[in-house]
């Protein structure tokens, strides 16, 4: 019976850790929607990214809010539906540490629900004639942390390369945890190691941006 008790300690742990993964995310996410809803914002990310095309028009950009803040808040009940699923078979209460972060989920995700209402309200017609992909959008992001981390490390501005280097990783996750494509799966893998290999060098000379390119190409440009 000891056991079964350490074992639950473990998994509520694990809970903890896969809730915390998926706020750090949907914050992502909720950070770039943000982005496009700020002209001035948008434009300068536009100017800094390597993986835009072109300049977003105010439809697409109020497209991009809903799907991105769409996605946030699918991560985020599917995170909270299986921990309540998994604490329900521990058969104890929630620890304080991982009631805390389901309380912090759910105030992020009626902030994602605001923001896709107000990004709704804003697109005429209530639809839109692009096709957006959330998991694109974070590729995107990701290669364009990555990129930034790069020059960062140049210039000698290490805390900022790291933690550029760590948000990287945890979006590289994500799109790992949602591809089905075995060859998509092997390009984020090796993004994902590669990031971890520059958080724990400290943004040292290992930083190399081939895989993060490769992986926008194959994301990007895939039938």
């Amino acid at each position: 019976e000891g056991g079964g008790g350490g074992g639950g300690g473990g998994e509520e742990e694990s809970c903890c850790i896969r809730l915390k993964t998926s706020l750090a995310v949907a914050q992502v996410l909720l950070g770039m929607a943000r982005v496009r809803q700020n002209p001035f914002l948008l434009k300068s990310m536009e100017l800094l990214s390597m993986s835009n095309s072109g300049g977003l028009g105010k439809t697409q950009s109020n497209a991009e809010q809903l799907v991105l803040c769409a996605k946030a808040v699918s991560i985020l009940q599917s995170s909270l539906r299986e921990i309540e699923l998994e604490v329900a078979a521990f058969n104890k209460e929630m620890s304080p540490e991982l009631a805390k972060c389901k309380t912090e989920a759910l105030e992020l995700q009626g902030k994602c629900l605001e923001q896709a209402k107000l990004a709704k309200r804003l697109i005429k017609n209530g639809s839109s004639k692009y096709e957006i992909s959330a998991e694109r959008l974070l590729c995107s992001e990701a290669i364009d942390k990555c990129w930034t981390a790069v020059l960062e490390e140049k210039t000698g501005e290490k805390k900022e390369c790291i933690k550029r280097y760590k948000i990287a990783k945890v979006i590289f996750k994500q799109l790992l945890a949602d591809s089905s494509s075995l060859r998509d799966r092997r390009v984020l893998h090796n993004c994902n190691a590669m990031c971890a290999v520059c958080v724990l060098s400290s943004g040292t000379s290992l930083v190399d941006t081939t895989g993060p390119r490769k992986c926008v190409l194959v994301l990007y440009f895939r039938g």
